[in-house]
């Protein structure tokens, strides 16, 4: 399992250019519980997909599409990060052509910037981001695709989206947090650790995570843990992805990893020695 499996459906990415079909009248507000984040959706609009932490927006009255999505953004690079892997999910190469430009939306820090890209099959794209940053280390990321046509009409929506903005402290599980110190290990038969340390020993490991006091992560693949294992972390059957570290949390029931190579939002369910996330169990090794 790669821990950052980029989460907008090619489907959706597809529609971008080519308009999301007709739906039944917008909602007023759309809020991320937990985060609790939310802001209004504009009129003509409507919440089509919510795809983990992200919500994707179609209209039906504009063409293009909005995804909205939460996350531990304190920077612009940070919530630029959304931007990159939205990039290489759609396998375009992206320009800026605006920006970052610091500002102020919903009383708020905030940072716009746009970028045209053009994608594998050679159709160009125009994208507006807006980025909102919170005093409680969370941020909004809205992000606006159109083409070059529509994009003068996605832009003044993005724009008019984060004007609207509502935040307050998330809900921080500190039980669960400090539940998760130690390290986890997912065996590759999916089975839980047996009784003969020495049977445990030469058992495949597809996964480990190690949740550190302090409110860091180490995650290791079975790729990675192998180079490792040889003495050669740089090993080149190795790619980036193979192994990440950073800071986590846990809001409501969902894991949060900020890592160096990304960001990742997940459900969890936590029992005793067991962890499950997206239908992979892990178990404590320590």
């Amino acid at each position: 399992m790669r821990l950052y499996r980029l989460i907008f459906p090619a489907a959706v990415v597809q529609a971008i250019v080519l308009g999301l079909p007709s739906h039944a009248a917008a909602q007023d507000v759309d809020a991320f519980p937990g985060w609790n984040l939310a802001y209004t959706v504009p009129p003509g609009w409507y919440v089509r997909q919510a795809v983990g932490r992200v919500r994707v927006l179609a209209s039906n009255t504009q063409r293009g599409a909005i995804f909205v999505a939460p996350g531990l953004y304190e920077s612009v690079e940070d919530a630029l990060s959304s931007m990159r892997s939205f990039s290489r999910l759609a396998n375009m190469s992206k320009t800026p052509t605006e920006g970052p430009i610091d500002t102020t939306l919903a009383g708020l820090p905030a940072t716009l910037a746009s970028f045209t890209a053009r994608s594998q099959h050679g159709g160009q794209v125009s994208t507006r981001v807006a980025g909102l940053f919170t005093p409680h280390r969370t941020g909004i990321v809205i992000l606006g695709v159109a083409t070059p046509n529509d994009f003068p009409d996605i832009q003044k929506t993005v724009e008019a989206m984060a004007a609207t903005v509502t935040a307050g402290p998330p809900d921080v599980d500190a039980a669960a947090v400090a539940a998760l110190v130690g390290q986890w290990i997912r065996y590759r038969d999916g089975r839980p650790p047996s009784t003969d340390p020495e049977y445990d020993r030469e058992r495949s490991v597809e996964n480990t995570i190690e949740f550190e006091e302090g409110d860091r992560f180490v995650w290791k693949s079975s790729i990675y843990l192998a180079a490792e294992a040889r003495g050669r972390e740089d090993d080149p059957t190795t790619t980036a992805g193979e192994s990440d570290r950073g800071t986590y949390t846990v809001i409501g029931t969902v894991l949060v990893l900020k890592g160096e190579v990304g960001q990742r939002a997940v459900a969890i369910s936590l029992e005793g020695n067991r962890l499950e996330m997206e239908g992979a169990v892990y178990y404590r090794r320590r």
